[in-house]
C-alpha cells in the first residue's frame, strides 16, 4: 500500500496515522480516523449510514444515529473546508479526488545519502545490511527504498526470537507455506519468483545469529532479489555490505520536528534538537511535550529525557526511547555491558589509548571496541576517533552500578590529571607549554567532568589536581562559568598547603568574568594564607598575583608598589613567572602614563630574560605586548613582525581564544601597512573565530577593525554597517569603552564621509559614559569631537574640545595622539600662534618620521593635510563650547 493520499490541502499517512491539514498535524481520534479511511477508499461516492454503522461499530447491540453524526462532525472539525457532504435521510460522501503518492513517506527527510549508498552497495553485492542504534530512523529509510521499487516484500522481524520464528516471518510475507519452519527450501523458490525485486528484513537484531546462518544457506541462491536488512547489529553474512546511519542533519531534524507540532513556536528549536541528537524517535517522543513547555524549558528539563521520552496516551505507535535501548542493552554480554560502562565516562571522542586509559586491565580492547561498534553503541568521527552519542551515554551511565561508575570516574579524573603532579613539583605550572597536557588539550568538557566526578568521590588530592588541569585547558580554549564553581568547590576542599594554589587560580578566573572586586579580596585572602605557610617563594608569587588584582581593580598606586617591592628581592629569580608578572604590571603603568617607550623598554628585558630561562608562555606573553606596543606608537611594521610569530605560536598550541586576539593584532598591522587585502582575511577570519569560540568583547573589537579597514581604504560609508553590528553586539553585554569606542569610530567615518552633524549626534551618545571610560577612552572622544567641529568650521568649539583632551593618555592610541597635534597646528594657525604652531610641527614631524604607517591611510592624509595647510581667516568660529 502506499503511504500517502492527498486531496486539496490534507494529506493522511496512512503508515504513520497521522493527518496533515496545509502541513500541520491535525490530531484525530480513533472513530473519526476509522471514517475517513473509509471515505478515502470510496471517494466522491455515497455511503449509507447504515453501512457507516456496520463498519464503525461491528460489534454494537444499540447505537444511535446521533453517535454517528457525533463521529461526522468531529471528522469535520479536522477538515479543512466542506468535503464531508450530507445527503439527506440517505447518508455521506466525500467529495474530493484523493491521490496516492507513490513510494513517499513523510519522515523520510534529509535520507538521500544513507538510500544512495544503499543503491551504490547493491551494485557489488545483494545483501546490505543498514545499522545505526535506536530510534535513529532505520526502518523509515528502508521503507522508502521498498516504497519505490516495484515487487518489493517488507518482513517484520521484530516479534522473531529464533531461527524458527524467522523463516515462519519470512514465509509468511512472501506468501508460502512455512513448512517445518526450520530449513530454507520453501524459501528458494519464493526467492526466484518473477517480480521480486528486493526484500527488506527489518529489526533483525534479535535474530542476528540466525539471520546469518539462513543468509549463508542461501548465498548464490538469492537469485535476482536484493536483501536489505535493518538492525542495530552487524549481520556478518558472507559479502554483505554495511551502511551506517548517522542522526538527522539539523536542518532535517527541525523539519521533522516541524511537521509535528500544530504551530512552530518563536523559540529557536536548534538546542533542544542537538540536545536529543537529532535522532527520529526522540523527535517524535519529545514534540507532543512541547505543547506544554516550551523548547528552552524542554532542553533543560532533558536531564530526565527517558522520563519525558515516552508516548502519550493518545497514540501508542511507538516505544519509549528507554524500552527501545533496553532491548539494545539486553543484546551485550555483562563484560560488555562493564567495558561501555567504563568508556561513557568519556564526553568527547576518544581514541584508543583514551580507552584503555579506563577499561580494566587484561581486556581486549580491539575486541569490545569492535565488538560495541557493531552493536552500534559506538561511532567512527571523521578524524578516526571513536565516540558515543550523548543519549546513548546518559542511559549507560544510568544502568551502571556504582562500583562500575566509581572505578570508571576515578580512572578518568587520574588520566586528566595525570601531567599536573609532576608539573607541580617542578614549579613549571604556570610556565609550561601545551606539551605537557596535549592529551586533554583539546578536550574541555572531559576535564570539567573529571573535577566534578572527583569531588563527588571524595578524592580531595585528585580534585585538585582535575581543577588545576581544567584552568591550564579552560584558559586556552575561553573559561565556561562552571570552571568558577569548579575552582570555588576544590579550594574549600583543599589543604592548606593547596589552598594558596587554589586561591590564585580563582582570582585569575574572576579575572575573565569582570569580577575585579571579588578577585582582588580572593587575592588578599590567598596572600594571607601564603604568610601562615612561611614559604619565601610563595609568598613572592602571591604578592605578584596580587600586584595584578589591585591594579585591575584600579588601585594602580599600591599595585606598582608591590609590583617594585618584589622586583627588588634580590632572592627572586629573575626568570621567574613572579619576576613576569611584576614587570608587566610596570608595563601597564607606562602605557596608562603615556610613557611608551618605558613600557617599549620593559616588555624588550622580559622578552629577553624568558627567551634565555625558557619561559615560553611569558616569552609569548611579552611578544603580544611588544607587538601591541608598536601597534600604539604606529610602528606598524615591526609590530606585524611580533604579532605573526604569536600567532603561529598559539595556533601552533591550540589556544583557541588567544588565537582571535593574535588574528586581530595581525589584522590591525596589515590594515595600517595598506596590505587591505591580507587585511580583510585576517579580519574576517578573526570574526568568525570571535563569534563561534570566543567571548562577545572579541567579537565587538573584530567588528570595529572591519570598520576600520573601510577608513583607512578611504570607504568610510562601507563601514558604517560594521560598527553598527559592534553596537548591536555590545547591547548584549553593556560596555563603556568599548561603546564609546564603536561611537568614535562611526564619527570618524561619518566626517570622513562629510556628514559632521551625524558624527556630532553619535558622540553625543556616549556622552554619559565618558565618566566610566578610561583616561584614554575619553580623550580619544574629545579629539573626535573637535575633528567634527573643525571640519563645520567651528574652530573656537575645536579649540574646546582639544583643552579636554590629555596627550599623555592619549599615547595610547597613536592615531588620534597624531590627530590632535595636526588639528592643534591648524588651529595655531588660525590664532596667528607662530611660536606654537612651529613647537606643534616640530612634534607631529618626530611623531611621523617615526610611523609606518599605509602612505593612503587616514593618518597619512593627515600628514598630508599638515604638510600642506590652507589657511583660514581668523575669527572664523563660531559657537563656544560643546560640551
Amino acid at each position: 500500500m502506499d503511504n500517502t493520499i492527498q486531496f486539496g490541502p490534507h494529506e493522511v499517512d496512512l503508515r504513520r496515522g497521522v493527518l496533515r491539514v496545509h502541513g500541520k498535524p491535525v490530531p484525530l481520534q480513533p472513530l473519526p480516523w476509522k471514517l475517513l479511511l473509509i471515505f478515502l477508499a470510496r471517494p466522491e461516492e455515497l455511503i449509507r449510514r447504515d453501512e457507516l454503522l456496520d463498519a464503525l461499530w461491528p460489534d454494537r447491540v444499540v447505537v444511535s444515529d446521533e453517535s454517528l453524526s457525533q463521529v461526522v462532525r468531529r471528522l469535520r472539525q479536522a477538515l479543512s473546508g466542506n468535503v464531508v457532504r450530507t445527503v439527506p435521510r440517505r447518508g455521506y460522501r466525500l467529495e474530493a479526488s484523493p491521490v496516492t503518492i507513490p513510494g513517499s513517506s513523510s519522515t523520510l527527510l534529509g535520507r538521500e545519502p544513507e538510500c544512495a549508498a544503499v543503491e551504490a552497495c547493491w551494485q557489488n553485492t545483494p545483501i546490505v545490511c543498514m545499522v545505526g542504534p535506536a530510534g535513529i530512523g532505520k526502518t523509515a529509510i528502508a521503507r522508502s527504498i521498498a516504497d519505490k521499487a516495484p515487487g518489493s516484500t517488507f518482513v517484520d522481524l521484530s516479534q522473531a526470537h529464533d531461527r524458527g520464528t524467522l523463516l515462519r516471518a519470512l514465509c509468511h510475507e512472501l506468501d508460502v507455506h512455512a513448512g517445518s519452519g526450520h530449513d530454507t527450501a520453501v524459501l528458494r523458490s519464493a526467492l526466484r519468483r518473477p517480480g521480486l525485486s528486493i526484500l527488506v528484513l527489518d529489526n533483525a537484531e534479535s535474530v542476528v545469529d540466525d539471520l546469518r546462518q539462513v543468509l549463508e544457506e542461501l548465498h548464490g541462491l538469492l537469485g535476482p532479489p536484493r536483501v536489505l536488512v535493518t538492525s542495530r547489529i552487524v549481520v556478518g553474512a558472507s559479502g554483505e555490505a554495511v551502511v551506517e546511519v548517522p542522526p538527522m542533519p539539523l536542518k532535517t531534524a527541525r523539519q521533522l520536528l516541524e511537521q509535528h507540532l500544530a504551530a512552530v513556536p518563536d523559540e529557536p528549536l536548534e538546542p533542544l534538537l542537538e540536545a536529543l541528537d537529532c535522532l527520529p524517535l526522540a523527535i517524535e517522543l519529545c514534540a507532543p511535550r512541547l505543547r506544554l513547555v516550551t523548547p528552552g524549558n524542554l532542553t533543560d528539563l532533558l536531564v530526565r529525557r527517558f522520563e519525558l521520552l515516552t508516548p502519550s496516551r493518545q497514540t501508542e505507535l511507538r516505544r519509549s526511547l528507554r524500552a527501545a535501548l533496553d532491548d539494545s542493552w539486553s543484546l551485550l554480554t555483562d563484560d560488555q555491558r562493564r567495558g561501555l560502562m567504563l568508556l561513557a565516562v568519556w564526553v568527547a571522542p576518544f581514541s584508543i589509548q583514551h580507552a584503555e586509559a579506563v577499561l580494566d586491565r587484561g581486556t581486549s580492547s580491539f575486541d569490545l571496541l569492535q565488538t560495541l561498534r557493531d552493536h552500534s553503541w559506538l561511532a567512527i568521527q571523521p578524524d578516526g576517533q571513536l565516540s558515543m552519542l550523548p543519549t546513548l551515554r546518559e542511559y549507560v551511565l544510568l544502568r551502571a552500578a556504582p562500583s562500575d561508575r566509581r572505578s570508571g570516574f576515578l580512572r578518568h579524573a587520574q588520566f586528566v590529571a595525570a601531567a599536573v603532579p609532576k608539573l607541580r613539583a617542578e614549579g613549571r605550572l604556570f610556565t609550561t607549554t601545551e606539551v605537557e597536557f596535549e592529551p586533554i588539550v583539546d578536550r574541555p568538557f572531559d576535564v570539567v567532568e573529571a573535577t566534578r566526578h572527583a569531588l563527588a568521590l571524595g578524592e580531595q588530592e585528585l580534585a585538585v589536581n582535575c581543577a588545576v588541569a581544567a584552568y591550564c585547558v579552560l584558559v586556552r580554549t575561553g573559561p565556561i562559568p562552571l570552571l568558577r564553581e569548579l575552582v570555588e568547590e576544590t579550594r574549600a576542599i583543599a589543604t592548606p598547603s593547596d589552598r594558596p594554589l587554589m586561591g590564585r587560580l580563582l582570582a585569575d578566573t574572576l579575572i575573565w568574568f569582570q569580577e575585579l572586586d571579588e578577585a582582588l579580596r580572593v587575592q588578599e585572602e590567598t596572600l594571607a594564607e601564603a604568610k601562615e605557610l612561611g614559604d619565601r617563594n610563595q609568598i613572592r608569587f602571591q604578592q605578584a598575583g596580587l600586584a595584578m588584582q589591585l591594579y585591575r581593580a584600579g588601585r594602580r598606586g599600591d599595585g606598582v608598589a608591590i609590583a617594585r617591592e618584589v622586583l627588588q628581592d634580590p632572592t627572586m629569580p629573575e626568570a621567574s613567572v613572579t619576576s613576569m608578572w611584576v614587570r608587566e604590571v610596570l608595563v601597564w603603568a607606562a602605557n596608562d602614563e603615556g610613557r611608551s617607550d618605558d613600557a617599549l623598554g620593559i616588555l624588550v628585558d622580559m622578552y629577553r630574560i624568558s627567551t634565555a630561562g625558557g619561559l615560553v608562555r611569558s616569552r609569548t606573553r611579552a611578544l603580544r605586548s611588544m607587538g601591541i606596543a608598536y601597534i600604539r606608537t604606529c610602528r606598524y611594521r615591526t609590530a606585524l613582525n611580533c604579532c605573526e610569530e604569536v600567532l603561529r605560536w598559539v595556533v601552533r598550541n591550540r589556544r583557541l581564544q588567544a588565537t582571535v586576539g593574535a588574528t586581530l593584532n595581525v589584522g590591525v598591522a596589515q590594515t595600517m601597512l595598506g596590505d587591505f587585502e591580507q587585511a580583510q582575511a585576517s579580519v574576517e577570519q578573526a570574526i568568525a573565530l570571535a563569534r563561534a569560540r570566543g567571548p562577545k568583547k572579541l567579537a565587538v573589537a573584530a567588528l570595529q577593525l572591519r570598520g576600520w579597514l573601510e577608513i583607512e581604504r578611504n570607504c568610510p560609508e562601507a563601514a558604517i554597517p560594521w560598527l553598527r553590528e559592534s553596537l548591536d553586539v555590545i547591547t548584549t553585554f553593556p560596555h563603556a569603552g568599548y561603546e564609546i569606542q564603536a561611537r568614535i569610530y562611526l564619527a570618524v567615518a561619518h566626517t570622513e564621509f562629510g556628514d559632521a552633524t551625524a558624527a556630532i549626534a553619535g558622540l553625543r551618545l556616549a556622552e554619559p559614559m565618558l565618566e566610566m571610560a578610561q583616561d584614554d577612552w575619553s580623550s580619544m572622544w574629545w579629539c573626535c569631537f573637535a575633528l567634527a567641529r573643525w571640519t563645520e568650521g567651528r574652530y573656537r568649539d575645536a579649540a574646546a574640545c582639544l583643552e579636554r583632551v590629555n596627550v599623555r593618555t592619549l599615547a595610547s592610541d597613536g592615531r588620534f595622539l597624531r590627530v590632535s597635534l595636526c588639528l592643534r597646528r591648524f588651529l595655531s594657525q588660525e590664532r596667528g600662534d607662530a611660536v606654537s604652531e612651529r613647537r606643534v610641527r616640530r612634534q607631529i614631524e618626530e611623531l611621523f618620521a617615526k610611523a609606518e604607517v599605509n602612505p593612503s591611510g587616514w593618518m597619512s592624509r593627515w600628514r598630508e593635510r599638515t604638510t600642506v595647510m590652507n589657511s583660514s581667516p581668523i575669527g572664523q568660529a563660531s559657537g563656544s563650547s560643546t560640551s
